[in-house]
């Protein structure tokens, strides 16, 4: 990905030898986003180490959107057509916050029927001891 990284640098007019060139040339780059800017800058920044040419670059925030959440009447829709077991380890994971490790090892005596609780006995990340 670099190489493309560097071509695409190339290809609007940056001399790669000159770190000044890039900094002039970057900046006004409105078709790319922060990210882009930020993955291009990177891979400018492995090529001048290579070279052990050495320069100030501007740094660039990547921005991560928001993950796609499906309305609950599409998990509804998939916990209904999946066979039994694995519909109760899907239900599981929609009703409560734990990961689906620590989902798939819990036994029946982590479940108390009558205050309608689940305990988590095998943790996914252990947790630490302060002695």
């Amino acid at each position: 990905m670099r190489d493309y990284s560097l071509q695409e640098i190339v290809h609007i007019g940056v001399d790669l030898f000159n770190p000044e060139d890039f900094l002039e040339k970057m900046p006004v780059q409105t078709q790319w986003s922060e990210t882009r800017k930020y993955c291009l800058t990177k891979a400018y920044r492995c090529f001048l180490n290579h070279h052990a040419i050495k320069a100030v670059l501007p740094k660039y925030k990547v921005t991560r959107s928001l993950p796609y959440i499906p309305p609950e009447e599409y998990l509804d829709q998939i916990i209904a057509c999946a066979n039994q077991m694995l519909a109760v380890w899907l239900q599981t994971l929609k009703e409560t916050a734990v990961r689906p490790i620590e989902a798939w090892k819990i036994e029946r005596d982590d479940i108390d029927f009558d205050a309608k609780k689940l305990r988590v006995t095998h943790p996914a990340k252990a947790a630490t001891q302060e002695s």
